[in-house]
């Protein structure tokens, strides 16, 4: 029931910011999701090192933030090299232990492009003509594809996907994914768009059956890494923002790419 009554206060809330919010309160809503998410993946990363965790949330939202304002002209190669510069020393002259260095670096530099790089696309995809509809369908895919994985797995599911990153994902848990991402990505086309041609969105709909197991599969290996179960737990019944978040991480810019190049926006 928990599990539930979050999962509706997050459809309302997420979805009337989308709907009815002027654009600068969803860039603003889309910055504070990516900052808790960094937040989370930085947790995990350093554990015992708050220092290093908020040095890398403060250079992944400065990241984010280049992205989703886009319009304020200022360019990301720059600012991610800059970011390579500035974790580096930060690292280099507050370490204790010389070894350590290099593997701090590079999960910070990953947590900034996993995070901070990809779920900014969603202000863009915001900004494309049909942006909301395209918004809404990128969630929708993501989470009912999910939804259904999750049903089938749990009923139908006997060959497991990767037992060492996930035990309870099935292949029948993923063709049922595909359905669910199409039955997301046509109840969005109904209700919001339906000059949208529909094997384009078909199309569309079946990358995403792959592309958000993916991501859902590359957290549970951090997680695992970790040996946690869940990355936070703001969300009842649903563990962390990362743990609602790991499909959309690369669904936000595929749909963006897709929609630039096949939906002629």
């Amino acid at each position: 029931m928990q599990r539930l009554i979050t999962a509706l206060f997050l459809i309302i809330a997420v979805g009337g910011v989308i709907l009815v919010a002027p654009s600068l309160v969803f860039k603003i809503l889309v910055l504070a999701t990516t900052g808790r998410v960094l937040q989370e993946l930085f947790r995990l990363f350093f554990p015992t090192a708050r220092f290093y965790e908020w040095c890398a949330i403060l250079v992944g939202m400065a990241v984010a933030t280049t992205l989703i304002w886009k319009e304020w002209g200022i360019p990301t190669l720059p600012i991610l090299i800059a970011a390579v510069f500035v974790i580096a020393c930060i690292h280099m002259f507050h370490s204790e232990i010389l070894e350590h260095v290099p593997q701090r670096v590079a999960l910070t530099m990953f947590g900034i492009l996993y995070i901070g790089c990809t779920l900014p696309y969603f202000a863009w995809l915001y900004a494309l003509p049909h942006g909301k509809a395209l918004v809404i369908m990128a969630i929708a895919m993501a989470a009912f594809g999910d939804t259904f994985a999750m049903f089938a797995g749990k009923t139908i599911g006997r060959h497991k996907m990767s037992p060492l990153l996930s035990p309870n994902k099935t292949w029948e848990g993923l063709a049922a994914g595909f359905c669910g991402s199409m039955f997301g990505a046509l109840l969005v086309r109904q209700l919001m768009w339906p000059e949208l041609a529909l094997k384009p969105a078909i199309i569309l709909a079946l990358i995403i059956g792959i592309v958000g197991p993916i991501g859902d599969l590359i957290e549970s290996m951090i997680k695992r890494a970790n040996h946690v179960k869940d990355a936070g737990s703001l969300l009842p019944g649903h563990g962390g923002v990362l743990d609602r978040a790991d499909a959309l991480v690369f669904t936000a810019p595929t749909v963006y790419y897709f929609s630039t190049w096949f939906f002629n926006l």
